[in-house]
C-alpha cells in the first residue's frame, strides 16, 4: 500500500507544487512537494535540493522524507 496519501493542493509556484498530505502509517501530517511535470529537465537539480535540506538538522526544519516517482 501507500504510506502517504495527497489530501490537496496548497500552493503552486513556477517549477513546483506542494500539497498537503497524511503519513498512512502514523496519521501525521506531512507536505509533499512535486516538481512540475513540464520541468522535468530539472529533475536532477530538485533531487540535489532535497538531499542538501536532509542534511540539516535544526528544530526549526522539518527533515525531508522523499523518493522518486514517474507518474
Amino acid at each position: 500500500g501507500e504510506d502517504y496519501v495527497i489530501i490537496d493542493a496548497t500552493a503552486e509556484g513556477p517549477v513546483t507544487v506542494s500539497y498537503e498530505g497524511k503519513n498512512c502509517l502514523d496519521d501525521r501530517p506531512v507536505v509533499v512537494k512535486a516538481l512540475a511535470k513540464q520541468h522535468w529537465q530539472l529533475a536532477d537539480r530538485f533531487r540535489e535540493s532535497a538531499q542538501k535540506l536532509s542534511k540539516l538538522k535544526h528544530k526549526n526544519i522539518a527533515s525531508p522524507i522523499w523518493s522518486t516517482q514517474d507518474s
